[in-house]
């Protein structure tokens, strides 16, 4: 199964209720596995601004 990368951007679309984004992530995960990188995780987490937005 393919990979794909997915980006700080489109995540925080998604969180954002984004619904292309959304439905483009449910589509790409139909037939390949999504992943992040620990940059990715790093630039959400500094973005959070308190601990409730973190843990969502």
């Amino acid at each position: 199964m393919a990979q794909i990368l997915v980006d700080t951007d489109i995540l925080i679309d998604v969180a954002n209720n984004d619904t292309i984004a959304i439905e483009r992530l449910a589509n790409e995960s139909q037939a390949s596995t999504l992943t992040v990188s620990i940059i990715t995780v790093m630039e959400l987490t500094v973005r959070c601004r308190n601990k409730t937005e973190l843990q969502a």
